[in-house]
């Protein structure tokens, strides 16, 4: 029975810590409460991205969402312009017109592919 306990204890430990990551791979950031744009910066910062840049339009309630390095690693993050704007601006008439289907869509907002 003990060898039971110490085999159970053994399996349980390597279970908890099979699953954690070296702390040279966490990506610190804080969270935008948008899952698809937690995503958009995580996999820019783990394509090394150093400079991620967003601007607001106003005038088309559009946010603009790319990576500014002079040399991003090749990656498809890091090349490319992310457009989010809210699902109230996503279903009126002039956005939907502009924009291409969604990349990514939660409660919080519509994110597009800039072409």
């Amino acid at each position: 029975m003990e060898n039971n306990m110490k085999l159970l204890f053994l399996a349980g430990s390597l279970l908890l810590t099979g699953c954690e990551a070296p702390s040279s791979q966490l990506i610190e950031f804080e969270t935008t409460n948008s899952p698809c744009l937690d995503a958009m910066i995580i996999n820019m910062k783990s394509a090394m991205c150093q400079n991620i840049v967003t601007s607001i339009s106003h005038e088309d309630e559009m946010s603009y969402h790319y990576c500014s390095d002079k040399n991003p690693e090749d990656s498809t993050w890091n090349s490319t312009r992310f457009i989010t704007v809210s699902h109230e601006s996503y279903y009126s008439y002039e956005t939907m017109q502009n924009a291409s289907s969604p990349f990514c869509e939660d409660p919080n907002l519509v994110m597009f592919i800039d072409s």
